[in-house]
């Protein structure tokens, strides 16, 4: 369940929507300009807090991918300073070619070597012969390594965004066709109505 894309709240109102219409037509007293008024009233009522519950939930994700993402560039435990710290720097800028330090810290990385992966990436990258996107690069290594998971989270989190845009985008468009008149149409009714409105 907690892999399952969010649920669209916006398209439980159709069907409420297209009861009401079909209630509204049964009433004798209203002409087909009242009706349309009146359904199209009900519907704005329903949407306006559906909408809303669709603008909170994409605001939710994107918070959670924006600090997952974050994770992605945090610092990693230990320090740079003392005699072994800056023994493992100069061991790294010794190194013939830049392809040579990146190996040698990815093995460090991959062996679970903190304290020495510390010394390197928490001190000013050309200390160790590296430059500042080189650090950053295998800081997100690094973080990729300690939290495995964090990439397909942010994955998922990303389709279930996908999904839930995808579908609210054509909901004005199913409401409209739900409320069986143009919002061109209710726009000129409400206007008429307001302009012929008694003072």
């Amino acid at each position: 369940q907690a892999n399952r894309p969010p649920r669209n709240p916006v398209r439980f109102i159709l069907t409420d929507v297209i009861t009401a219409r079909d209630k509204v037509k049964k009433d004798p007293t209203l002409t087909q300009a009242a009706m349309a008024l009146e359904v199209s009233d009900y519907a704005d009522r329903k949407m306006t807090p559906a909408t809303l519950k669709v603008d909170a939930a994409l605001g939710a994700i994107n918070k959670r991918i924006t600090e997952a993402e974050a994770k992605l560039r945090d610092g990693i435990p230990g320090h740079a300073n003392g005699s072994m710290a800056t023994e493992v720097r100069a061991h790294v800028k010794a190194m013939a070619s830049i392809p040579d330090r990146m190996k040698f810290m990815r093995e460090l990385i991959a062996a679970g070597d903190t304290e020495s992966v510390a010394a390197v990436l928490k001190a000013k990258p050309f200390l160790s012969g590296l430059s500042r996107p080189e650090v950053d690069m295998l800081l997100h290594q690094y973080n990729l390594t300690v939290q495995p998971d964090l990439l397909p989270r942010i994955d998922f989190m990303k389709k279930a965004r996908e999904h839930l845009e995808r579908a609210s985008a054509p909901f004005i468009l199913d409401a409209q066709r739900a409320v069986g008149v143009k919002s061109e149409t209710v726009k000129r009714l409400r206007d008429a109505k307001a302009a012929a409105k008694l003072n």
